[in-house]
């Protein structure tokens, strides 16, 4: 495939920046609930990958969100054992993905876990003798309402080994239990929540037994626990406990509802504009306010009233911190802070946690200095970026920023989709007439921050969805200009939009596919240019662009 450069353009694209498509692998289909009219319509559902039940389901439907798993069944007698989107004490904002456990019985919730880091284990020795015990866990039995793990049920784990506590037969372990009888706290447990929006409560776990001894090790956010623990004999777990083994304990364990923080913010239209360059401007946006202690990956886009359509740089990201980063915004010609003051420009920013694996939200980043760029013509390279551990079944949309030490600002393309599938994406960075390798770019520190978010999100705080691949309402503006009106109607989200465009040819080289214009409650504009182009409605569909929009 050939590199382009602004002036090669023509109608005659077949041939160009056009990569094979690949089909990623997918997980099967998860139930959800159907809410009536509400989620038939797409609305009131805050948005998965997790596929409808049959439309029979509907006339069953409920009137509010379901809770529990019986009351899914109520609705559906038919329902059968499978994932299901529930909603703490009914609240829309705070779904969770349960397993549904007998359905045609007594139906019953359970916690889906990462595989290989849930266990407890009874390590054997000293008094202990026999083999050491290890239960694993794929599931755990929750209380959708009250939030407590029953530690005892093992219905969905495996247990190894078998060995003798003074005269009692042990051969499973309790969830959460560390324990030895060897006088030292040679058992080990593991707690991980991650991709789930549940942590442990503090404070949840102590030594017990004789001489016990050991240690907690909670995560930042409280979604990984690790134990030690034993004595002679001794153990550490939740309380109260007594000899914490087999199929003892009832529901000690105490999880809370800790959903992804993300925080959004715009500055002042038209302020703290600083010059940089005769052609390019710096602002310091100030985050703080946000009480992340750790530093959030951060999306933007810019807003105003004219010109900001013609510039790049607004979602490279350039010294985040906790508290901050800064954008360096380039414009074709001179400018200045006044000329940003007279048009208004802003920037809208969002900050969210890295590693995030929800049903409505997964975020990643590569690594800085580390990114696997690979070299597209002279002056350009691209990333296959692989996202499977967000565990989506159909592409979602996805969101970037470019991140880096200097340069990247100048580029166009990082916030340009290619290839979106269910397990990733592709993206192509174009760095106009200059000489540009994956060790160029690895050298000033370029990674991709991503997020990926279902299509379709109707959440009273955050939305998502997409214009028509192949045939969205571009409109005429210049020769080499295009523009389109974007319906976020039925979104009750309101803020100035995190925008990406996708397609299969060219995209790479436009410029102003993140600069808002004219938004108002149901919808915003707009303008997409590709210098020295000559662009047409039909030609951008036959490209198949489209605009990914996120709203909050």
């Amino acid at each position: 495939m050939k590199n382009l450069d602004a002036t090669a353009l023509s109608n005659d694209v077949s041939n160009t920046l056009q990569p094979v498509r690949h089909t990623g692998a997918s997980r099967a289909p998860l139930g959800m609930l159907l809410l009536g009219v509400a989620l038939s319509t797409g609305c009131g559902e805050p948005g998965t990958a997790l596929q409808a039940r049959p439309a029979d389901a509907k006339g069953q439907g409920l009137t509010s969100l379901a809770a529990t798993c019986q009351e899914i069944r109520t609705a559906d007698p038919t329902a059968i054992d499978g994932e299901y989107t529930l909603y703490v004490g009914g609240d829309a904002k705070k779904p969770w993905t349960a397993w549904c456990h007998d359905m045609a019985g007594t139906p019953r919730e359970y916690l889906s876990l990462p595989s290989g880091t849930n266990y407890s284990q009874y390590t054997a020795g000293g008094y202990a003798t026999g083999t050491s015990v290890r239960t694993d866990y794929a599931k755990v039995r929750i209380d959708p309402v009250t939030l407590r793990v029953s530690v005892a049920d093992q219905t969905f784990a495996q247990s190894t080994g078998s060995l003798d506590h003074g005269g009692t037969l042990v051969t499973s372990m309790p969830y959460g239990v560390a324990m030895s009888c060897d006088s030292t706290a040679s058992g080990m447990a593991s707690i991980d929540l991650s991709g789930t929006p549940f942590a442990v409560a503090p404070n949840d776990f102590s030594l017990g037994g004789n001489s016990p001894a050991g240690t907690t090790t909670s995560s930042a956010d409280g979604r990984v626990v690790s134990l030690t623990g034993g004595g002679y004999c001794g153990w550490n777990s939740w309380a109260p406990a007594y000899n914490p083994f087999n199929q003892t304990g009832g529901d000690p364990l105490h999880l809370e509802y800790r959903d992804a923080p993300v925080c959004k913010g715009q500055t002042a239209p038209g302020a703290h504009w600083q010059q940089y360059t005769y052609d390019s401007l710096s602002l310091d946006v100030d985050t703080s306010s946000c009480g992340f202690s750790e530093t959030p990956l951060y999306f933007a886009s810019i807003g105003g009233t004219g010109y900001h359509w013609q510039t790049t740089g607004a979602t490279s990201i350039i010294s985040p911190t906790a508290t901050g980063f800064r954008v360096i915004v380039r414009s074709p010609s001179s400018v200045t802070p006044a000329f940003a003051s007279q048009f208004g420009w802003h920037l809208n920013w969002e900050a969210m946690p890295n590693s995030v694996r929800q049903p409505s939200l997964c975020t990643g980043q590569t690594a800085p200095g580390a990114t696997s760029w690979q070299q597209y013509g002279s002056d350009g390279l691209y990333l296959d970026v692989d996202t499977t551990a967000c565990g989506y079944s159909a592409a979602p949309l996805y969101f970037t920023s470019l991140g880096g030490l200097d340069n990247h600002w100048k580029t166009t393309g990082a916030t340009s989709i290619y290839l979106p599938t269910a397990t990733g994406f592709r993206v192509y960075v174009w760095y106009r007439g200059n000489s540009l390798t994956p060790a160029l770019a690895n050298q000033l520190g370029w990674y991709l921050n991503w997020r990926a978010q279902p299509d379709g999100l109707r959440q009273s705080w955050n939305c998502t969805g997409r214009t028509t691949q192949g045939s969205t309402n571009w409109q005429q503006y210049l020769s080499d200009t295009l523009y389109v009106d974007v319906s976020t109607s039925g979104c009750a989200a309101t803020g100035e939009p995190v925008t990406s465009i996708g397609g299969t040819s060219e995209q790479w080289g436009l410029m102003g596919a993140t600069s808002i214009y004219s938004p108002t409650p149901t919808g915003f504009r707009i303008y997409v240019r590709y210098p020295g182009s000559n662009l047409t409605p039909s030609l951008a569909n036959e490209r198949g662009w489209h605009l990914n929009w996120n709203r909050r």
